[in-house]
């Protein structure tokens, strides 16, 4: 599980518009979860800092009329 067993300091839950932007910056870096998709319809993707913080980015699909 890419949230325990590490010296992990908090999680952060950013909602973006973009997530492929996101992806695409953060290339290289510390992904902990590959991007998913979730039951509540959001496509998410998780990376850790240097410090063990856990920022999660979630692309939410547009409410249905």
């Amino acid at each position: 599980n890419a949230f325990r067993g590490s010296s992990q300091q908090t999680t952060l839950y950013v909602q973006v518009k973009e997530l492929t932007e996101i992806e695409r910056v953060l290339q290289g870096e510390g992904l902990v979860m590959p991007r998913r998709t979730t039951f509540y319809g959001a496509t998410e993707a998780a990376y850790s800092d240097g410090a063990g913080n856990i920022v999660v980015f979630a692309e939410h699909g547009k409410p249905k009329e």
